[in-house]
């Protein structure tokens, strides 16, 4: 793992959307908007409909979700959602 980054897999029902090596993502969570960067305590939460943007090799990337999960530990971030 890279210094300073997360490991993100984003997940369907239907497929992998994303995994790879990250420097943020952030997600909209029941309380509002959140992000996760290297180091973050970990956390399990309810995601609502939105997106997720993260960055990823210097590129901003957004995914659209209408309600999900997200789970955080350890520098790993794994996020299922539906769309």
């Amino acid at each position: 793992m890279g210094k300073d980054n997360i490991q993100l897999t984003i997940v369907s029902p239907e497929k992998v959307l994303f995994e790879g090596l990250v420097r943020y993502v952030q997600m909209p969570g029941v309380m509002g908007l959140f992000s996760v960067l290297y180091e973050h305590a970990p956390l399990l939460t309810n995601l609502i409909s939105g997106e997720i943007k993260f960055k990823s090799n210097g590129v901003t990337q957004k995914i659209p979700l209408q309600s999900g999960f997200v789970s955080v530990s350890n520098n790993q971030v794994s996020v299922c959602i539906e769309q």
